[in-house]
């Protein structure tokens, strides 16, 4: 399993297990929006992977483009004509439910498993 898949799927549990807007993560530390389930799982994969070539912010923005690759697929607005604009924007809109977080974390995945396969 390569890094992006396993650090979307840490992100996702944390997303399955608590979820939030408009913030990074609830006072408790027990609810974290999309974004920051990303950040803390790049973290702790860094962390796991000490002798990894990538910076934080490199993992961040792979991980993160395959997750907006997912939003724009899953939820198309013609509002926004070059799709939504970020992971946090898509996160907070009103009426977002935690199930649907969840399950555009589980598309991202899936998709980066069958690129993974194509290589």
């Amino acid at each position: 399993m390569n890094m992006i898949v396993r650090i979307l799927k840490n992100a996702r549990e944390k997303v399955a297990h608590g979820w939030i807007q408009h913030r990074g993560q609830s006072p408790d530390g027990r609810r974290v929006c999309a974004v920051m389930a990303i950040n803390m799982s790049v973290s702790e994969y860094l962390m796991s992977h000490p002798t990894e070539r990538y910076q934080n912010v490199d993992l961040l923005n792979l991980v993160g483009d395959q997750l907006m690759v997912a939003v724009n697929e899953r939820f198309s607005v013609e509002t926004l004509p070059n799709g939504w604009p970020s992971i946090p924007f898509w996160n907070d809109v009103p009426g977002r439910t935690q199930d649907e977080v969840v399950e555009t974390f589980d598309h991202a995945i899936k998709t980066a498993e069958a690129e993974e396969r194509d290589d």
